[in-house]
């Protein structure tokens, strides 16, 4: 999904400008992510921060690397 969006807005927008909006929706939608975990029942600490941590590493990455090609 993130590939698409990328795609779609540097088909309609400058360049800089369709980095810069992707940017904040990844980092928005990497905040939302980090509060439903929390949500599930009867699941050990340490799983929610590993899981969490996977998340983070993923998306920067993903991020990262669709903004630089």
């Amino acid at each position: 999904a993130a590939l698409i969006g990328y795609f779609v807005l540097s088909r309609f927008l400058s360049r800089q400008r369709a980095r810069q909006i992707f940017i904040i929706l990844a980092v928005l939608i990497l905040l939302g992510m980090a509060i439903t975990p929390f949500s599930i029942l009867n699941v050990p600490t340490l799983q929610i921060v590993l899981l969490e941590v996977m998340h983070v590493v993923l998306g920067g990455a993903l991020v990262y690397y669709l903004v630089r090609a």
